[in-house]
C-alpha cells in the first residue's frame, strides 16, 4: 500500500502535526532507514552531522511537513510496515477501535495502530490516533531514569536579570 495507492480520503504524513510525525518516525523506523532516505538531501556543510541520530530524525521530520520524495518514501515505508493495522482500522467500527485504544493490554502494535488511526478518513478515529501519539510520548518519557527526572534543575541568572 503506497502513498500513491491511498484513497483521496486518507491523510498523508505531511497532514500530521509535529508531535505525530516525530513519534512515528522515532518509534516506527530504524534510524538507519531515516539516515538512508535523507542522505541525498544533506548539504556539504552538514555532512558531519549524519552520525547524530537526533539531527537525522529532525531532518526527516522537517521533510515530512511537505509532499516530496523523502516524505513519500517514509510514508510508503509506514504504509508497507503497517498495512495490516491500516486494513484492520479501516474495517473496524469506531467503538471497537476506541476499546483497543483505551486498553493498552489489547493493543498488539501501538505504533502501527497510531499510524492507521492518524491516516484514517474518519475524523473520530484520527482523534484516537492523536491520543495514541500522546500515550507513546508518555511511554517514552516514563522509560527515562526516574532519578534524572526528579533531579532539581538550577538556573543561574545573570546579575540584573529578572528573577
Amino acid at each position: 500500500m503506497s502513498s500513491s495507492e491511498a484513497s483521496p480520503f486518507d491523510r498523508h504524513i505531511w497532514d500530521l502535526d509535529c508531535a505525530a510525525i516525530s513519534v512515528l518516525l522515532a518509534h516506527a523506523l530504524p534510524i538507519d532507514t531515516l539516515r538512508k532516505v535523507t542522505e541525498d538531501s544533506v548539504c556539504d556543510c552538514c555532512a558531519h552531522l549524519v552520525d547524530d541520530d537526533a539531527w537525522v530524525l529532525q531532518g526527516a521530520h522537517r521533510a515530512c511537513h511537505h509532499p516530496n520524495a523523502i516524505s513519500r518514501t517514509l510514508e510508503d515505508h509506514l504504509n508497507c510496515r503497517y498495512a495490516g493495522e491500516i486494513l484492520a482500522v479501516r474495517a473496524a467500527s469506531l467503538p471497537t477501535v476506541a476499546r483497543q485504544v483505551a486498553n493498552p493490554a489489547r493493543r498488539r502494535n501501538a505504533v502501527g495502530l497510531t499510524w492507521a488511526l492518524l491516516t484514517d478518513a474518519n475524523r473520530k478515529k484520527r482523534r484516537l490516533g492523536a491520543r495514541m501519539v500522546h500515550a507513546l510520548i508518555l511511554q517514552g518519557a516514563r522509560r527515562e531514569d526516574a532519578t534524572a527526572a526528579d533531579a532539581p534543575v538550577a538556573f543561574h541568572h545573570a546579575p540584573g536579570s529578572m528573577n
